[in-house]
């Protein structure tokens, strides 16, 4: 049995994640003015790290990042963020 859960997005640059094998990333939203990212994961499966970039528009990426997962706004529009992968 599979469950959608919400992992806050606390900073930019890498982000590391315990969650479990073989999530998948769904969606990136902020919820009550905190930026979030959603996974299906199964929570039988064993935990493992898993990690994402966040970066402002105009920073750069590296070349280690993988599928886009989503974008965020804050500030009221001023600041858009993007979630990758890290691969």
């Amino acid at each position: 049995m599979h469950e959608v859960r919400k992992f806050p997005l606390h900073a930019t640059g890498d982000l590391t994640f315990e969650m479990p094998a073989r999530a998948d990333l769904l969606h990136v939203a902020v919820q009550n003015g905190k930026p979030c990212l959603w996974a299906r994961v199964n929570p039988k499966a064993g935990m493992t790290g898993r990690r994402v970039r966040v970066a402002g528009t105009g920073q750069p990426l590296g070349t280690d990042t993988g599928r886009h997962v989503g974008s965020f706004v804050l500030a009221n529009g001023a600041d858009v963020y993007h979630v990758f992968e890290v691969v």
